[in-house]
C-alpha cells in the first residue's frame, strides 16, 4: 500500500496486470482520502489603502461537514511585533482540522505585506484588515490577535461591532501611565519613533561579519526550541528591512503607547477571550513593565458579560506557537459558544 500510494511499480505487478491496476486505483483513492482530511493552506495578497496585505488561508479539510463549517465563523488572525502570520501556523492547522476556516494576515510592514505606503496607525491597519475580509466574501467573523495585534484586533472588534462577532486577546497589553506619558511627550516633540522616521535612519546596523543576524538568534535562543527560533528570526529580520527602508522614506507606524486603549475598548460589544502566559507576564514584571498589574487591568477594560480569562501555565511571548493545542482547544470552546 505505501509503495501503491508513493506511485511506485514492481516487476511483479505491472500496469497491464489487474492486480496492479486494482492496487493503483485504491492507493489514488487512499491518498485522495487522506488528502480530504487535511486542512488547505491558500495565500493570497490584497489591495488595500496602506499597499498589498498578504494572508494565509487554513480552510477546513474538505472531507468534513459542510454544514458544520458553514456554522463556524471564520476567525482573523493577528501577529505580535515582530512576527508574521507564521505565529499562527500550527493553531491556524488545528482550528481548520476541527473545521473553522482561520484566516491569518501580515500587517503592514510585516512578513509578506508591502510597507505601509505612509505613515499610519493601528485603526489605519484595522481598516485594512476589514478590506481583507471583503476581498475573501467574508461578512461576519471573529477577531483575534497577539500583544500588538491584541490592539489592531480590539480596533477592529470595536469599530466594526456588526461584523466582529467575537473578540481573542493573546497578551493584551497597555502600557502603565508614566510610559504612554513619556511617548506622548516624544510624539509632541517630534523625538521617539516619529523622529527616527523623520530623520530617516534607524537603529538596526547590518554589519560586515553578519553578527546582527546573530545578535537575533542569541536574543531568543535560551528559551525558544531551534526551529521556531529560526522561524521568529526570519520574521525580525523582515521587519527590520523593511522598517530601515520605510524609515528611509519617512514613513512610521503608530507606536503601541500612543493607541486610545481606552477610548477603543469602549466600542466592543461581543464576547472577549483574554489569555495570558504566566512566563510572558512574569517577563514582563521582571523588565518593569508591570505584567501582572497591566494584564488584570486590560482583562477587566473589556465587557466583562461574556468575558472568559485564562491564564496558561508556562506560556510565554511565542505561546500560541508552543503552546499551540492547549490555544486552539480553548480558542475553539470560546468561540463555539459566540458563533
Amino acid at each position: 500500500l505505501s509503495l501503491a500510494l508513493a506511485g511506485f511499480s514492481s516487476p511483479f505487478t505491472t500496469e497491464s496486470s489487474w492486480p496492479a491496476r486494482r492496487a493503483q486505483a485504491f492507493g489514488e483513492r487512499e491518498r485522495n482520502r487522506m488528502l480530504a482530511m487535511q486542512p488547505c493552506i491558500t495565500r493570497g495578497l490584497v489591495n488595500t489603502a496602506l499597499g498589498q496585505v498578504h494572508y494565509v488561508d487554513h480552510r477546513p479539510p474538505s472531507a468534513s461537514s459542510t454544514a458544520v463549517s458553514n456554522v463556524l465563523l471564520p476567525l482573523i488572525c493577528l501577529h505580535m511585533s515582530p512576527r508574521s502570520t507564521d505565529e499562527y501556523l500550527e493553531a491556524g492547522q488545528l482550528l481548520a482540522a476541527k473545521g473553522r476556516r482561520v484566516i491569518a494576515i501580515d500587517e503592514p510592514g510585516y512578513g509578506f505585506s508591502d510597507n505601509p505606503s505612509q505613515s499610519c496607525t493601528l485603526h489605519d491597519i484595522a481598516d485594512g484588515v476589514v478590506k481583507v475580509a471583503d476581498e475573501l466574501g467574508v461578512d461576519k467573523f471573529h477577531v483575534a490577535g497577539s500583544l500588538m495585534g491584541a490592539l489592531t484586533g480590539l480596533s477592529v472588534a470595536s469599530r466594526y461591532p456588526s461584523r466582529a462577532k467575537a473578540y481573542v486577546a493573546t497578551h493584551l497589553y497597555f502600557w502603565p501611565e508614566d510610559q504612554v506619558a513619556k511617548a506622548k511627550e516624544e510624539a509632541a516633540k517630534g523625538t521617539g519613533e516619529v523622529k527616527t522616521a523623520v530623520d530617516k535612519t534607524d537603529t538596526w546596523v547590518i554589519e560586515k561579519d553578519g553578527s546582527h543576524l546573530t545578535k537575533l538568534w542569541n536574543s531568543r535562543a535560551p528559551f525558544l526550541p531551534e526551529e521556531l527560533n529560526q522561524r521568529a528570526v526570519m520574521d525580525e529580520q523582515l521587519y527590520l528591512m523593511k522598517r530601515k527602508e520605510r524609515y528611509a522614506r519617512g514613513v512610521s507606524i503608530e507606536q503601541g503607547q500612543l493607541f486610545d486603549f481606552e477610548g477603543t475598548v469602549r466600542g466592543v460589544k461581543g464576547p472577549a477571550l483574554h489569555m495570558v502566559g504566566t512566563q510572558c507576564r512574569d517577563f514582563f514584571d521582571r523588565i518593569g513593565y508591570k505584567g501582572t498589574e497591566q494584564f488584570d487591568k486590560t482583562a477587566l477594560a473589556l465587557p466583562q458579560d461574556g468575558l472568559e480569562r485564562h491564564l496558561i501555565e508556562g506560556g510565554a511571548i511565542n505561546m500560541i506557537n508552543t503552546h499551540a493545542e492547549q490555544w486552539s482547544d480553548i480558542v475553539a470552546e470560546f468561540l463555539a459558544n459566540a458563533d
